[in-house]
């Protein structure tokens, strides 16, 4: 589950891949492709009085709170290696590693 911003941040992660020359347009677009299909009825738009309300809180970016305030709506654990989302949201995000190391 994401919300809907995922596929920007995605497709960012794989512009600066494709700037340094890791993939080639053509493999982009296949995991483009790929990852638009695994999040297909996936993605949840998070309760934006909610999203403000820890940007309030934090000093965290309205993005980064976009995932904490989904997680929190749907009762889940947000999984992530940002450290300042794990710092200032100690209740609702957990590391990778920790969640890897709990399955």
């Amino acid at each position: 589950m994401a919300p809907p911003l995922w596929e920007s941040e995605f497709r960012n992660v794989l512009a600066g891949y494709m700037r340094r020359k890791i993939l080639k347009l053509e493999h982009a677009k296949q995991i483009m492709d790929s990852a638009l299909k695994t999040m297909e009825g996936r993605e949840i738009l998070p309760p934006s009085d909610l999203v403000l309300e820890l940007v309030a809180a934090s000093d965290c970016s309205a993005y980064d709170c976009e995932y904490v305030a989904l997680a929190r709506h749907l009762n889940i654990k947000l999984v992530s290696n940002d450290q300042k989302i794990l710092h200032n949201f100690p209740e609702t995000a957990v590391n990778l590693n920790s969640f890897s190391s709990s399955l």
